[in-house]
């Protein structure tokens, strides 16, 4: 069985860290959406045998905004997509996988 096929899910997030370089340090910086109070990260999961669900984010190449950051970024979906996501067969659903291109925001971390 392929996991893509079966074992899609979404995780919902109001943002993300990622860690730009300036000089020789890595600044933390927190990346949102500025007309979002959430938005969803679709991931794939697995039951493991020790009982404890283990899930990865899926990645894309970053967009225009991210790619001065980081070389690649979760894919972001708003409610619709999200649930398109879910229910559409897996080449739909994979066709939706592409860098967000909506408007985001980043501030410096404090963490």
């Amino acid at each position: 069985m392929n996991l893509f096929d079966k074992n899609r899910a979404l995780v919902p997030m109001s943002g993300f860290y990622e860690w730009k370089k300036e000089g020789s340090r890595k600044i933390p910086f927190r990346i949102f959406l500025p007309d979002a109070d959430i938005f969803f990260v679709p991931a794939l999961f697995i039951a493991g045998k020790d009982g404890n669900v283990n899930a990865s984010l899926i990645t894309t190449v970053p967009n225009n905004f991210i790619k001065t950051i980081h070389h690649r970024m979760p894919v972001i979906f708003k409610i619709k997509d999200g649930i398109q996501f879910l229910t559409e067969d897996r080449e739909s659903s994979l066709q939706k996988c592409l860098p967000y291109s909506g408007s985001m925001n980043m501030e410096r971390a404090a963490l």
